[in-house]
C-alpha cells in the first residue's frame, strides 16, 4: 500500500497531547474492515484558548478515508472535567497518531484429544 507523506513539515517543535484531552477512537467502519483499508495516519493540531483542537493537519497518511476518521476523531476532542495539567500555552503543536489494523482471530491449536 501507498503511504502519502506531507513533503514540507512544519519547522515547529511537535508534542504528544495533553493527556486532560479526551479524544475519542476514531470510527472504523466494517466495510474497511472487509475491504483491508488498513494503516497509520500521523495527525498534528494545535489547542486554541478553549483547550479545543485548531488547525488540524494530516502528515502522514495510507488511505483518504482513514484520515477523514481521523480528523473527526481530534475535531471531536474535549477537555476533561479533570484538567489536571498546569498551565495551557495556546499555540501549542501537537502530533499524535492513529493506527487502522484488522486482525482475524486466530484460531485455537487442535488437541491431542481430538486426534
Amino acid at each position: 500500500s501507498s503511504i502519502f507523506r506531507v513533503k514540507t513539515l512544519p519547522t515547529t517543535n511537535f508534542e504528544r497531547p495533553p493527556k486532560w484531552l479526551e479524544v475519542t477512537a476514531p470510527r472504523y467502519t466494517p466495510y474497511a474492515q472487509r475491504s483491508k483499508i488498513v494503516g497509520r495516519v500521523v495527525i498534528a493540531f494545535e489547542l486554541g484558548n478553549n483547550s479545543r483542537p485548531r488547525r488540524i493537519q494530516v502528515l502522514e497518511m495510507n488511505h483518504p478515508l482513514l484520515a477523514t476518521w481521523a480528523i473527526e476523531a481530534i475535531a471531536s476532542a474535549k477537555p476533561s472535567r479533570k484538567k489536571s495539567d498546569g498551565l495551557l500555552l495556546t499555540g501549542g503543536h501537537y502530533v499524535t497518531t492513529f493506527v487502522f489494523e484488522w486482525r482475524w482471530a486466530q484460531e485455537e491449536p487442535a488437541s491431542e484429544l481430538d486426534s
